[in-house]
This record gives structure tokens, sequence and C-alpha cells, in this order.
């Protein structure tokens, strides 16, 4: 995620947090899943859109530097030729001040039966797992982040 500004702590936490969870998803078995999707590019290819944290709809709300964070809504788009894109908002509370603001991220993806590893162009390598062709999941800091197609 991208587009915060540099002085915005609490976005950038949650950049951090978001950035993890692909990080973390790495250390989940994968083998149980692996009949259940092909490795290929045409299988996973689609817009995944986030739907549930912890299993609740969203938005998401976290505390930060004594700031409210809300992650509105998240979604990666997964191209031919293995690019993808990344969409969201976050809305940040601080008082009575309220900033929403776009995150955007772009850049290349390779999977590996369910492993999926995105590497953006700001960010850096995140990895994900998508347990069927249809569902990409995130875990971080004992949050699950459920995307679908």
């Amino acid at each position: 995620m991208t587009g915060f500004q540099p002085n915005d702590r609490s976005a950038r936490n949650l950049t951090l947090m978001m950035r993890r969870a692909f990080l973390a998803s790495a250390l989940i078995p994968l083998t149980a899943c692996l009949d259940k999707i092909a490795a290929s590019d045409s299988t996973i290819r689609g817009t995944y859109t986030l739907r549930t944290v912890n299993g609740a709809a969203l938005p998401f709300t976290r505390t930060a530097n004594g700031s409210k964070v809300e992650l509105l809504d998240d979604q990666y788009s997964l191209y031919s030729g293995s690019t993808f894109a990344q969409e969201g908002h976050v809305r940040t509370t601080t008082g009575a001040q309220v900033t929403t603001k776009a995150t955007t991220e772009t850049g290349v993806y390779s999977s590996q039966g369910i492993s999926v590893a995105l590497m953006g162009n700001a960010l850096g390598t995140r990895l994900s797992k998508i347990t069927n062709a249809n569902t990409m999941t995130i875990i971080e800091d004992g949050a699950t982040y459920v995307y679908k197609k």
C-alpha cells in the first residue's frame, strides 16, 4: 500500500501491518491445499476484494499512536503478464479531524502452487496464499484478511 504522506504515522503503521501480513502468510502450511488450485496464471488472475478481517465485515479498525485507523476497503488485481495493482482506502481519525486516503501499489507477481509472491514497486516482496481460485488469505499479527473474487 502506498499513497500515504510521510508524516502520517498511523497510516504508515497500517501499511507496515499489511506488508507483514503478506510475509507472515508464507509461514502457513501450504501442502494441504495444493490440489485445490493449479499454479497457472489464468487460474489466479482476477480481482480479489477484501471481504472480512477476523471474520467480521469492514471497516477493520485499529488504534495507532492515539488515532483510530480504519481499513475501509482493499483489493488486489492480478493481471495477465504477471502484473498486479492494489487499491484501497484508509480513514484516520485523530480527535475531531477525519482524513480518508487512497492507497495504491503496483508490481509483478509469481505463483507456485497456492503461494503467490507479489513484488511491489514501493513496498518490496510480499507473499499471500490463494486457497482456491477465488479466495486469497493474508494473516498478520493475529488478524486474518480474506479477499474474494
